[in-house]
């Protein structure tokens, strides 16, 4: 097999069949496991992949800052999903940043008056 003699497409492939369940039992561990491979071996897709597996926690555990990392990975292997992805989450924090300012400048109401 492919995969396991270290071939990064492969590895990335069965990765995608486990997590589809294509062609074999689903499995989101083994998924995260053979994308996580093909990832550390520099293939962009696995890495933009796995940025997401982390981000949402399917398979491994959720780390959102594990998640920044492969995409940061991704994005550098000219992976523009993964480009697309941390640009996004960059306006979201700068939203949620613009959002807790106009909150803290609203006068407190209180329900019970």
């Amino acid at each position: 097999m492919w995969a396991e003699r270290g071939n990064m497409a492969a590895q990335f492939r069965l990765g995608e069949r486990y997590a589809t369940g294509r062609g074999v039992e689903r499995d989101a561990g083994l998924a995260a496991q053979w994308i996580e491979r093909a990832a550390r071996q520099g293939h962009p897709e696995a890495q933009a992949a796995l940025g997401l597996i982390y981000e949402i926690g399917r398979g491994v555990d959720q780390d959102r800052q594990v998640a920044r990392v492969w995409y940061d990975a991704a994005a550098a292997h000219g992976d523009k999903r993964a480009d697309k992805i941390i640009r996004a989450a960059a306006t979201l924090r700068a939203m949620c940043r613009e959002c807790a300012v106009h909150r803290a400048d609203a006068p407190e109401t209180n329900p019970d008056n």
